[in-house]
């Protein structure tokens, strides 16, 4: 990221909420928590771990004409598990239809829990 490029990890202006507070406890993350794993274009994949109540958050954090914009979710991954994921190789179409048709055809599994109504 060049010095001309605003930082998208700028918390204290409030751009990015999500990047500003823990979903799960509300702690502020401090900016040097932010760990870009990934970056393409203008789009940064971030991993944020609170200190406070260790729940982690990953982030995709993009710039453009019509500013940054983010999206993110709560994730039990740690960063590590993150960068090992990133490296596989993605699921192609064929592997959904796959899967779908597999699920569609398979034979069907009876529950083995039978809840009987109590005698009174």
């Amino acid at each position: 990221m060049s010095e001309s490029t605003p930082s998208p990890f700028n918390i204290g202006r409030g751009d990015l909420q999500i990047l500003a507070t823990c979903p799960m406890c509300q702690a502020t993350f401090h900016p040097l928590q932010t760990r870009i794993v990934a970056e393409r274009d203008d789009a940064h994949l971030v991993y944020l771990q609170c200190r406070q109540c260790g729940s982690a958050v990953i982030a995709m954090v993009t710039t453009g004409a019509s500013g940054i914009h983010s999206v993110g979710t709560v994730t039990d991954l740690s960063r590590q598990e993150l960068l090992q994921s990133s490296a596989e190789a993605p699921v192609t179409i064929d592997q959904v239809i796959d899967l779908f048709e597999w699920l569609e055809h398979r034979p069907s599994v009876e529950p083995t829990l039978r809840i009987e109504p109590a005698n009174s």
